[in-house]
């Protein structure tokens, strides 16, 4: 057989499918409502329809079918010999080339080959073909293969020894056929669930369950691994079927849950289970449907499940469910039965003091206290008097605590705020988006607001902002305080903890759902809210889900409220008018379509009365679903602000455990659709939502849009950028758009690049070298030496683009008198003639000039230093020259001072480039105030960091600086997306990466010749450049493909780089 990747479905009515309904009808007699109940009836006929199909997956490495792979461990090579004859065949072409290249260990996975638990597989290969050496090798079947950590391996260990292994541990005791060098073999491999059968050439030399340590249970990929001896391994073919096997379970633990009355309680997606064998393990559970009215009053209910996959024998799973009313906890200190139970976790040495009608609780470095009396809450608001010992903090209110460990927090860090998270001792921490002062001595009242992965704190009736976090803990637990850094006391009194319960079904209006359609896509929507049902795709008739579990709440500073919704459909739109009678406040809001665009707009927002609208938030709000029965799958980037975080996440939706999680850029897909979002969220660190939920028998992610910020401050005279702004959120459905016939994240990024402009400046980086001219102390380059440098370098590159950064343009030149951005250019660098003559005659070069800036610390000496109380005198900063101050960058924004100052630096330099931001941390409003204020004066933004101002910047420091440390971007997704119009991305040997030439004055190898000129610049920034000039459409560990037939390929030692199928350069694999 040929034809190179093959999978063939198979649909077979059998036994398994008698099993899984003759269990569905006689799970406790179902009701007819249950059967008419889409969330329990159409997971049971989807669970039929998975157990009646099988996929076969044949891979026979003989055509150009795009095939890539992953490695896991170690590196080597895996090359296609697609038009070399396969040896001992009857004129077969095509076979796989293994080669270990690093480490004593090659693992590698199949990027196209299926995820399954449960298989039979049969691989054909050939160890050590060379007709010189006779030692035979080691090689084998990878399966169930996720990452380093999760993969099981089968294969021949030398010598007649054959081999079963986890990453931890291993059985080589198997006896069976020996194999010589050159010989072909032909290995089964059967695995359902921990037993194994392995047969060599036709003999079963094995079979029986496997007990190994971190032996894997969960369904992965399959690929291949060598060790240890450096040998060629050629691999024929790889044939892969599903084995579809009832699940024998001895027992299933029984569940003991509560919820509150009229909430529908939160069922597990999978259970604890013990297997005849005595291993334990956790199973997929589809629940019996629930009747509301077992949960509409106080007492106790039992759910039971049947297991997913399981025997028609298995005992079922079952819930005991106790129903209760909403918690409501109070302590005054006044009497011991009014006084709670507050305790320090840790350290345990500490304690509490109940005096004169308060409480106070000493916190000393980094410590953990609990009300222990207090109730086990989720969904909360917990309120208290709060002060303080010190002006530092360094503390904050505790909340879902379990232990010493396992806790969440919303925290004052010195000025600023903070969320906190400890996962089994493991912390986690983000900034929190206020800059709300407190002061020892003083007493707050503090509210903290927990629903889900979303907090929300006020003081004084002040609500200061909001955070969603994936790290917070997903379970109840107690009240508390953290701390850390130094001692304190806190004094709370008048705690209180009231349960919040969500909305439900019946407290919501009857949907009359209503269409508004593109030439594209028809799009059902909600009439009592704006929310979409479902999406209709024109072409093909296939159907994505909108927002499932309706949510008529809308969240105004940090408050929800339930609006009375009127909604008018004409042609593509749909006007919803959300009146809130009790605070004075109307919002319309406009959902329309546009081809593959859904776009949500809050048109005008009318206040009535003295509420003010700053903050406006869609609770539990999603664009669109996607599922885990049918290939949902996440890639989502977070961009925190902090200096090196930026992190993907690329998962399954069955991997991801319920959460909300904050993402800055988000894409998802299932079979059939990608999708992503974009908005004009200021937050970036939590632009995006995903909302992933269980449901019977499989798991849900919605994708939505975060909360936006309509005003930040007061009228105060300082005209603030996206100021009472239009709030608009767009959602973009496409399919397969880079002709792989595969629909993956990859996709919805295509989308999403061509969809959202790049950051101002962007179109430049292709088309630019980069390098610094260094002034400190002394003028090592006055402007008119850089001149000269610009010209020498456009003649050694035949007028390349230059982006030039000026490092101490003011005063006495780097980090000296740092708040003077204009009105105080460098005398002795030539002042500010020489600057503008350098900006005007080196543009006749190809020339862009930008200048480095700092907003994070001032020091006293400079002319335009802020004497308004905005630096805080006792927080030293960096020292170079003078000792700098930090300043508070909000104080320094809302004071109008960095606007002007700015200001001053465009009237001195009105035609300069770009403006490099140093030592800057945030994502957030602060930051998105001082970008578009950069933007605006017509410059680039560039900056130190790869996190900080992520919106704006198209150039950063680290990783490309060959005189720093390495660290720098590493966003898989985000390059993929920005690799033409940002220079931020530490360099990989595909696609290489920019490098700072050192050619003016930085670091300390100044020729322009040389390691650190032009041999940089035409061995590492010209390929990246040329390849700049082609947007990427697919990318794997081993190849890149980019539009216009431009290719990218590791193929042995190299990478080589095709261009419409001929080979225009080769680069060792080291550069």
């Amino acid at each position: 057989m040929s034809g190179g990747i093959i999978m063939i479905k198979r649909n077979a009515m059998n036994k398994n499918i008698a099993l899984i309904i003759a269990a569905a009808v006689t799970v406790g007699q179902i009701p007819v409502s249950a059967l008419a109940d889409n969330y329990n009836a159409v997971a049971i006929e989807q669970n039929i329809e998975m157990y009646a199909s099988q996929t076969e997956y044949i891979q026979e490495y003989d055509n150009y079918s795009s095939t890539s792979w992953t490695s896991l461990v170690g590196g080597g090579t895996y090359v296609k010999e697609m038009d070399n004859a396969v040896p001992d065949t009857e004129g077969k072409k095509g076979y796989l080339e293994i080669n270990r290249t690093e480490g004593n260990n090659f693992v590698f996975l199949e990027n196209q080959s299926p995820s399954y638990q449960n298989f039979e597989a049969e691989v054909r290969f050939q160890l050590n073909p060379s007709e010189t050496d006779t030692a035979t090798g080691r090689f084998g079947l990878v399966f169930r293969g996720q990452d380093a950590n999760t993969f099981g391996f089968v294969g021949y260990n030398n010598d007649g020894k054959w081999l079963i292994e986890s990453p931890t541990a291993w059985k080589d005791d198997i006896n069976g056929p020996t194999i010589e060098a050159g010989q072909w073999t032909t290995m089964k491999v059967k695995v359902v669930r921990n037993h194994l059968t392995l047969t060599v050439n036709g003999e079963e030399i094995f079979s029986d369950n496997v007990s190994l340590g971190n032996f894997p249970t969960e369904a992965g990929k399959f690929g291949y691994r060598t060790w240890f001896d450096n040998k060629t391994v050629l691999v024929d073919y790889l044939n892969i079927n599903e084995v579809i096997a009832p699940t024998e379970i001895s027992s299933v633990e029984e569940l003991n849950m509560s919820t509150i009355i009229n909430v529908e309680p939160e069922l597990p997606y999978r259970v604890n289970v013990t297997y005849p064998d005595g291993t334990t393990g956790q199973e997929i559970v589809i629940w019996d449907y629930v009747d509301p009215a077992q949960y509409a009053e106080e007492g106790t209910f039992v759910v039971e499940g049947i297991i997913k996959g399981a025997a028609e024998s298995a005992p079922k799973a079952k819930a005991n469910i106790t129903v209760r009313n909403k918690v409501a906890y109070s302590t005054d200190f006044e009497t011991a039965e009014t006084s709670g139970d507050w305790k320090s976790l840790s350290p345990t040495v500490l304690d509490s003091v109940v005096e004169n009608g308060v409480v106070n609780v000493l916190m000393n470095g980094k410590a953990v206290g609990a009300d222990m009396a207090s109730p086990d809450v989720k969904n909360f608001i917990y309120e208290t008097d709060f002060s303080m010992s010190n002006d530092n903090g360094r503390i904050g209110l505790g909340f879902r605590i379990k232990d010493e460990n396992n806790w969440g927090a919303i925290c004052y860090d010195a000025g600023n705020w903070v969320w906190k998270a400890s996962t089994n001792g493991s912390d986690d921490w983000g900034s929190f988006p206020s800059s709300f002062k407190l002061e020892a001595g003083e007493t707050y009242r503090m509210k903290l607001e927990v629903e889900e992965g979303r907090a929300t704190l006020s003081i004084n009736g002040q609500t200061l902002g909001s955070v969603t976090s994936d790290k917070f803990p997903t379970t109840a637990g107690k009240i508390g305080l953290v701390g850390w850094h130094g001692s304190k006391t806190i004094t709370l009194d008048n705690v209180s903890v009231t349960e919040i319960t969500p909305e439900t079904e019946a407290d919501l209006p009857e949907v009359n759902a209503q269409t508004i359609e593109s030439d594209v896509m028809s799009v059902k929507l909600d009439n009592t809210f704006p929310r979409v049902i479902e999406y209709n795709w024109k072409d093909d008739g296939s159907t994505l889900a909108g927002q499932n579990k309706r949510s008529n709440k809308i969240n105004l500073n940090g408050k929800n409220y339930t609006p009375v919704v009127e909604c008018v459909v004409e042609g593509n739109k749909a006007t919803y008018t959300m009146s809130i009678e009790e605070i004075g406040v109307t919002l319309t809001t406009v959902m329309s379509v546009e081809d593959n665009k859904i776009r949500m707009e809050v048109t005008n927002i009318e206040e009535t009365g003295d509420f003010l609208v700053k903050k406006v938030s869609l609770p539990n709000q999603s664009f669109a679903t996607v599922r885990s029965d049918n290939g949902g799958a996440i890639a989502a980037v977070l961009s925190t602000g902090a200096w090196h975080q930026i992190t993907d996440e690329i998962s399954t939706v069955d991997a991801l455990d319920p959460s909300e999680k904050a993402k800055t850029y988000a894409f998802v897909n299932d079979n059939d659709f990608a999708i992503t979002m974009n908005n004009n969220v200021v937050e970036y660190s939590s632009r995006i939502l995903l909302n992933t939920v269980n449901k019977n028998g499989y798991k849900e992610t919605g994708i939505g849009t975060g909360a936006w910020t309509y005003r930040e401050e007061v009228e105060n005279g300082v005209e603030y950028y996206s100021y009472e702004d239009n709030l608009w959120a767009e959602a973009y459905i496409t399919k397969d758009q880079n002709g792989d016939d595969i629909v993956d994240w990859q996709d919805a990024a295509i989308e999403y690049r061509n969809r959202v402009e790049a950051p101002q400046g962007g179109e430049y980086i292709k088309d630019s070298l980069s390098y610094i001219a260094f002034n400190i102390g002394y003028t090592q380059s006055p402007f008119l030496r850089t001149l000269d440098t610009v010209k020498k370098i456009s003649n050694y590159t035949d007028g390349f683009g230059q982006m030039v950064l000026e490092k101490g343009y003011q005063a006495e030149g780097h980090d000296d008198s740092i708040p003077d951005y204009g009105g105080h250019i460098g005398i002795r660098q030539g002042g500010v003639e020489d600057f503008n003559t350098l900006i005007e005659e080196g543009a006749k070069y190809n020339a862009r000039f930008g200048v480095h800036i700092n907003a994070t610390e001032y020091q006293k000496d400079a002319f335009q230093y802020p004497d308004n109380g905005s630096v805080n005198e006792n927080s030293a900063g960096w020292n170079w020259l003078d000792q700098a101050y930090y300043v508070d960058q909000r104080a320094d924004i809302t004071s109008g001072e960095l606007f002007r100052r700015l200001d001053m630096l465009k009237e001195d330099l009105p035609d300069l480039g770009w403006v490099y931001v140093d030592v800057y941390t945030g994502n957030g409003w602060n930051a998105h105030q001082l970008g578009e204020k950069i933007n605006d004066l017509g410059y680039q933004v560039a900056t130190e960091f790869h996190s900080p101002l992520e919106e704006h910047v198209t150039w950063t420091h680290w990783g490309a600086d060959p005189a720093y440390p390495n660290e720098g971007g590493t966003s898989e997704i985000l390059r993929f997306v920005r690799n033409s119009t940002k220079d931020g991305f530490l360099s990989n040997p595909l696609l290489k990466g920019n490098k700072h030439l050192l050619s003016n004055g930085w670091g300390n190898n100044h020729a322009i010749e040389g390691e650190k000129g032009m041999d940089t610049f035409y061995n590492q920034v010209l390929p990246t450049k040329y390849m700049q000039h082609f947007d990427i459409m697919k990318m794997t560990d081993d190849e890149v493909l980019f539009h216009e037939d431009l290719r990218a390929v590791r193929e042995g030692a190299d990478i080589n780089y095709y261009k419409d199928g001929k080979l225009v350069a080769t680069t060792p694999e080291s550069t």
